[in-house]
């Protein structure tokens, strides 16, 4: 025990990377799978639920599956001399592996305890800042994975300890590491991670669910980015020293030691590796976020939003007036939702919202919302006040006395008649409708009708008359005539002398023909001015004819959604009450409020005027702007309101679309940096020893410690260049052909596209930040230390030889 406590000592530093490394993978795979399970019980009743994908972890695995062998192999080569005697000694096979995995078994379950502790902190800490709650998830999956990479890490030390116990003997003994041809199993698992890389990239760009092999690409493409750098690497420094042969000593140095330095390619490899999923993580969390805080300032429309459920949208309006006479904060909106884009609408009161809003939307994919919302309200006349509706008419077909020569049998004289029909809304969203039959008198004289109007005596707007003729009486009751009765009777047109709606002759104001009911759909009816007063209705030569007259030609400006097609019919907006209005497109963007991708809004005090009851599927809300004083929000909470601040729409959308997995997806590449730098830190403090030989070589031979100095300068400068050229390769790479297809947030059916790799700033900050990693730690190793590389130390770090008899002498 204690001669493991003290080789445990000496090798402190490994094996306490070991443990570190350990620690984190399972940290980052406990946290990500925590947070999911924490997400997932966090659903209220109702909502459906969002998940993470367990599988998102896989880059951190694939990382530590090749980190900790490395480990493995540095730890093995920091006891080769041990090794080595243990095999003079008979010790082989797994006997060996077994004697040499006790030490770093230790380290690893330490390490497994250790992650299990962090993740379950991890998880309470990301759960308390992105979800509502903070809670922690202790499941069979987040301790299986603690189990897992408990197993898998010390199979992968294994599996680096018995490459590095098969060396001959004679490594083992050498003072310094030199580089060896590539194995066929080393050269085959390259071979398959390129392959792997290139299957994930091809399979990212399909549109299918990704699988296993594409959530693990970022990991494979930054691997295979990493082995062609460091094959690269290799050759050019080969090249390089061959032309610096006989020329400048430092920079034949620098190339040979790049050339020639063992275990370098794998620590290079894990940094490329970890930068191409920090970019990815980034690039996807910067992308993800700016979307989602589009989606939510289109969602909420304003800096506040107060959501008023018990109100309709007269109601919002009038309440705006009421609490903000001078519209310097307040401005009410109506919201419809449908699976129907070309029924997706919202209305906002936009004398009042472009002061309002401001720069709101800057930046969004609403940008240029306020200029055009400017040109959307139009004027409305004013209602009209009454008691009664009168109706007054000549021309309505004659009595038929022959009908039994038409029809048939005894059929009795049959009475002309035209059905005059007005709907209308009073100011307060009532719909009501008068239906007048005037019936023809036997001189063919003029005929009138009239009934009392309901709730219009503060005002009413008439929605649409509709003129049917072809109407006969048999007996007491109407039918609609046939083919025959309108031939006999040889009618073409009616004459509305008068169409009296309170105190407003409607004759008079201009309408338009809305439908013609024909049998015949070559022959168009007409309704006109007629010469001498009134209106003149004509119809079409045989069939029943129903001349329906719109209401005031009244066309709503709309901004609409690109990509809405409103087919031949044109565009036409159904209002809060359901009703259709006639449009125009005036402009069209990327995306409008509360529609966000896909939907059209207009004016909402524009579109009330002669609106039916707001339907129940309506979101009627209040929008504040930021200066709003806290008493008129507390008499929006008095009316009933909801009060939704810009902070917990976007929150919820973030929850709602799974955008808060891009947040997870960064710790989980923050992880997969740590072991990248865990096993760049243990490769470059083993080679600090072989440095330090080498210099004190050089030092017997007598060259100058300047030209050292130089060629460890120019060393460090190539690995930081390579490091960003491939740090940055790699994370381009990786953000633009994988980024798209992971899982990382849900675009809702109707929203504003999510494009997150468009900038290459964080894959050239991921690669400046290597080069950093590569000089800092790399340069550490680099200082020459006069007394620590003075040349007595090659007599100090010679193998003893063991004489014939016994004796231990230097060599």
């Amino acid at each position: 025990m204690s001669r493991a406590t003290r080789g445990a000592r000496v090798r402190r530093g490994t094996l306490l990377t070991l443990l570190a490394m350990t620690a984190v993978v399972t940290a980052g795979l406990v946290t990500v799978l925590g947070f999911g399970e924490v997400l997932l019980s966090s659903a209220a009743d109702g909502e459906t639920p969002v998940s993470i994908s367990r599988w998102l972890s896989l880059p951190l695995l694939v990382i530590g599956a090749v980190a900790v062998p490395a480990v493995g192999h540095e730890l093995a080569l920091a006891r080769r001399e041990e090794v080595g005697l243990a095999r003079l000694r008979g010790m082989h096979g797994r006997r060996l592996v077994t004697f040499l995995l006790a030490e770093p078994f230790v380290a690893i379950v330490l390490g497994g305890i250790v992650g299990l502790v962090l993740g379950l902190a991890g998880t309470w800490l990301t759960t308390r800042f992105w979800l509502e709650e903070a809670g922690v998830a202790i499941s069979a999956w987040t301790s299986g994975a603690a189990v897992v990479v408990v197993l898998v890490a010390t199979a992968g030390v294994a599996l680096g300890m018995a490459a590095a116990s098969r060396e001959p003997l004679s490594d083992q003994v050498s003072i310094a590491t030199r580089a060896k041809p590539a194995t066929a199993a080393a050269l085959f698992g390259s071979v398959v991670v390129l392959a792997a890389a290139g299957i994930a990239v091809y399979r990212a760009g399909r549109e299918t669910d990704p699988d296993l092999v594409v959530l693990a690409g970022p990991a494979l493409v930054g691997l295979a980015a990493g082995q062609l750098t460091v094959w690269l690497l290799r050759g050019v420094a080969r090249v390089a020293t061959a032309r610096t042969t006989g020329s400048a000593l430092p920079a034949f140095l620098a190339t040979r030691r790049v050339g020639r330095g063992a275990d370098r390619g794998t620590a290079l490899r894990l940094l490329v590796a970890a930068g191409a999923v920090g970019t990815l993580a980034a690039t996807g969390a910067a992308g993800i976020s700016g979307w989602t805080d589009d989606n939510a300032r289109l969602t909420a429309g304003a800096p506040t939003r107060v959501d008023l459920d018990e109100l309709n949208a007269r109601e919002a309006v009038t309440l705006t007036e009421e609490l903000d006479p001078n519209g310097r904060w307040l401005t009410a909106a109506v919201y419809v939702d449908d699976d129907n884009p070309l029924r997706r609408r919202a209305f906002v009161d936009t004398e009042r919202y472009v002061g309002i809003i401001g720069d709101f939307y800057s930046g969004t994919p609403a940008d240029d919302v306020v200029a055009g919302a400017e040109g959307l309200a139009i004027d409305s006349p004013d209602p009209l006040v009454g008691d009664t509706v009168e109706v007054v008419a000549d021309g309505i077909p004659y009595r038929l006395d022959n009908a039994s020569a038409v029809f048939g049998g005894d059929a009795p004289p049959l009475d002309g008649a035209v059905e005059v029909t007005i709907d209308y809304v009073a100011t307060d969203g009532t719909p009501g409708t008068s239906i007048l039959v005037l019936r023809a008198r036997a001189d063919g004289g003029t005929v009138s009708a009239g009934e009392p109007l309901e709730n219009c005596a503060d005002g009413c707007v008439v929605r649409q008359a509709s003129v049917e003729t072809g109407i006969v009486f048999q007996g007491d009751f109407f039918v609609v005539g046939d083919t025959r009765f309108n031939e006999a009777s040889g009618s073409r047109s009616t004459q509305l002398r008068t169409l009296r709606f309170g105190d407003t002759d409607l004759t008079q104001v201009p309408w338009r023909v809305v439908e013609i009911d024909s049998l015949r759909k070559d022959e168009r009816g007409s309704v006109q001015p007629d010469e001498g007063g009134g209106l003149l209705v004509r119809t079409a030569i045989d069939g029943t004819v129903r001349a329906d007259l719109g209401g005031v030609d009244r066309t709503l400006p709309l901004l609409v959604t690109a990509g809405l097609d409103f087919g031949e019919t044109g565009p036409v907006v159904l209002g809060p009450g359901g009703d259709d209005n006639a449009a125009e497109v005036v402009s069209t963007l990327p995306g409008l409020p509360f529609v966000e991708g896909s939907g059209m809004l207009a004016d909402l005090p524009s579109v009330l005027y002669g609106s039916g009851p707001t339907i129940p599927g309506a979101d009627v809300m209040v929008l504040a702007a930021d200066d709003t004083p806290a008493s008129v929000i507390a008499r929006l909470r008095e009316a009933g309101g909801t009060v939704r601040t810009l902070e917990e729409i976007e929150t919820a959308d973030r929850l709602a679309t799974g955008a808060v997995t891009a947040r997870v997806y960064a710790v989980l590449a923050g992880c997969c940096l740590s072991v990248a730098l865990l096993a760049f830190i243990a490769s470059a403090a083993r080679q600090r020893a072989a440095y330090r030989t080498d210099v004190a070589a050089l030092r017997v031979v007598g060259v100058p410690p300047g030209q050292i100095r130089s060629a460890g300068v120019g060393e460090l400068a190539l690995l930081a260049g390579i490091a960003v050229v491939a740090g940055t390769g790699a994370g381009l790479i990786a953000s633009r052909l994988l980024l798209d297809a992971l899982p990382l947030a849900t675009v809702p059916e109707f929203g504003v596209p999510l494009q997150a790799a468009s900038s290459v700033l964080p894959a050239i900050g991921t690669g400046l930040l290597l080069a950093l990693v590569v000089v800092v730690v790399a340069g550490r190793g680099r200082r020459l230390d006069l007394d620590r590389t003075r040349p007595a130390i090659l007599r100090d770090e010679q193998p003893p030889v063991v004489g014939h008899r016994g004796r231990v002498a230097a060599r």
